[in-house]
């Protein structure tokens, strides 16, 4: 897990300051801008530690 955080901040402090808008396509196929990708981590990380039981619940 830290090596996986790790290799998306360096990706994010490498990324041109024009580039944040630009399209991706997600696993489901759906296209969002590239800034959308840290919510997007910050919400599978929330959902593993409520299914990890890590002091977590789905309310929070």
């Amino acid at each position: 897990m830290r090596a996986s955080a790790a290799a998306l901040e360096a990706g994010y402090r490498r990324m041109p300051a024009g580039a944040w808008q630009r399209p991706v396509r997600w696993t489901r196929g759906q296209e969002r801008p590239v800034c959308r990708a840290a919510d997007a981590r910050r919400c599978e990380v929330l959902v593993h530690h409520v299914d990890l039981d890590a002091g977590f619940t789905p309310a929070q």
